[in-house]
């Protein structure tokens, strides 16, 4: 009877030639032969590859037409078919070395570059947003030199495992296009200045795939990108968007009367009016934004709006890279120039569309679930509509979040907050935090903040300890 290549037997066999040999140096010969002295010991009795070949035909459960007639065909094959190799692991090392290598050195002509950039910006006195330019190329700098350390960590603590995977086809579901655990390698579209530039932040709605194309079309034709935008994205969807957020959300709502008006100014195509007004307004809303997120009022009220971009990314998860570098270097320049009158007059219609994209982004932040006040909003409504354990459990992660009055939802809440207090109980929670989910993850966060509240302390203490006892479930 022939022997059946198990999943098990094969992992086996190659564990066994992996603590017998240096898995960087085997070629596909040693690897092969290695297979078939375990698996079939009397091929070390035959003389010839014919003999070897055929003992493996008799004796093995596979395809007579895959198995190769050239011997050196045979050893990949085993390679490649049964260990599932898709090269050898020190061709995948080697591969990889070299990125490494080209990745460094690209590193640091593109930070030479931008360190010359610098000594330029410095000799020049009439250079527009000198302050900025100078900040983002040392921001940059600093970037890549932060890109450069990961390389080297990389290459230190993840080289090997990383070859090997690469090798045998294997990739962690949080290994990126490439199999690289270093940044710089997917994203080197993020580490050059030169990407950076006035719509970078502004079309986060399309796909990554449109937003290269655009991109492109941007750096040669400026006219172009913008006549193609307005077509697929017309300015009156952006408009519409955000006088609906304008009517529902608190912060937004407090500046309803300029924001309808500026608006307004947009729509009856009185650009200029639009142009002066809409900076401000943006900063404003990065401002309350900030508020929002939970920076203190003090820090903000002297800050300019590179600083406010500074701290959103310090201390908050949403406000990335992207949105961070155009806020914090290119739209105080964008400002600036409107504030001086400068470039208003040329394209007005497409400086107008490019700052309602900027309005719309900003609203958008304002009303994202990224904020713990439209949480608690969102999960306090679906609480008092459903009233099940399930939404009691997502709100009272909440229950200590001021709801502002905007939403005329006070007696609701103080209804769902005794539902809490009734049914956020040990013996309630128990079943959810056995069952075999993820749901019990939910549970221990709100008991952990209903119990620093003083709320259920000795539910909350017993609900805590069964979920840090508790393994995560297999969910494969």
């Amino acid at each position: 009877m022939k022997k059946v290549l198990s999943l098990q037997l094969v992992n086996k066999v190659f564990s066994e030639i992996q603590e017998e040999n240096n898995i960087f140096s085997i070629s596909h010969e040693s690897l092969a032969k290695g297979f078939l002295k375990r698996v079939l010991p009397e091929v070390m009795n035959c003389e010839s590859f014919d003999e070897k070949r055929e003992l493996f035909i008799n004796n093995i459960d596979w395809d007579l037409n895959e198995i190769p007639n050239n011997e050196d065909e045979f050893y990949k094959f085993i390679c490649s078919e049964i260990f599932r190799l898709q090269k050898l692991p020190n061709e995948s090392l080697i591969e990889i070395l070299e990125d490494c290598q080209d990745d460094l050195e690209e590193i640091n002509e593109r930070k030479s570059k931008y360190e010359n950039d610098l000594i330029e910006i410095n000799k020049n006195k009439e250079i527009e947003g000198k302050k900025y330019k100078k900040n983002l190329l040392i921001y940059y700098i600093n970037k890549l030199k932060k890109a450069e350390s990961d390389i080297v960590s990389f290459i230190r603590d993840g080289l090997m495992e990383t070859a090997y995977n690469n090798a045998s086809g294997q990739s962690d579901f949080f290994l990126l296009a490439g199999g690289y655990r270093y940044g710089y390698r997917n994203f080197k579209i993020f580490y050059a200045v030169e990407n950076l530039n006035e719509i970078s932040s502004k079309i986060p709605f399309v796909s990554m795939k449109r937003f290269f194309e655009l991109l492109a079309i941007y750096k040669t034709d400026k006219k172009k990108f913008f006549r193609i935008l307005k077509k697929e994205h017309p300015a009156k969807n952006f408009i519409q968007v955000i006088e609906k957020r304008v009517k529902e959300n608190h912060t937004l709502h407090k500046r309803k009367y300029i924001l309808n008006q500026l608006l307004s100014f947009y729509k009856n195509k009185n650009y200029k009016l639009f142009i002066n007004l809409c900076p401000q307004q943006i900063e404003g809303l990065i401002y309350d934004l900030a508020l929002e997120a939970g920076i203190k009022e003090d820090t903000l009220k002297t800050s300019s709006v590179s600083d406010k971009a500074q701290f959103l990314k310090d201390k908050t998860d949403f406000f990335h890279d992207m949105q961070y570098e155009y806020y914090r270097f290119v739209f105080p320049i964008i400002r600036n120039r409107i504030a001086h009158g400068l470039g208003i007059a040329e394209n007005i219609a497409d400086t107008a569309y490019s700052l309602l994209l900027d309005l719309n982004y900003i609203a958008e932040l304002i009303c994202s679930d990224k904020l713990r006040t439209n949480q608690a909003v969102a999960y306090l409504k679906k609480a008092e509509k459903k009233k099940d354990l399930n939404s009691l459990i997502f709100y009272g992660e909440f229950i200590d979040v001021e709801i502002p009055k905007f939403y005329k939802i006070s007696s609701k809440r103080e209804e769902v907050e005794r539902h809490i207090i009734q049914k956020f109980k040990y013996n309630n929670l128990k079943p959810i935090v056995a069952a075999d989910n993820l749901m019990f993850i939910q549970v221990k966060k709100t008991a952990e903040h209903l119990r620093r509240l003083g709320i259920n302390k000795e539910d909350c203490t017993q609900i805590i300890k069964d979920a840090e006892n508790k393994k995560l479930p297999n969910i494969a």
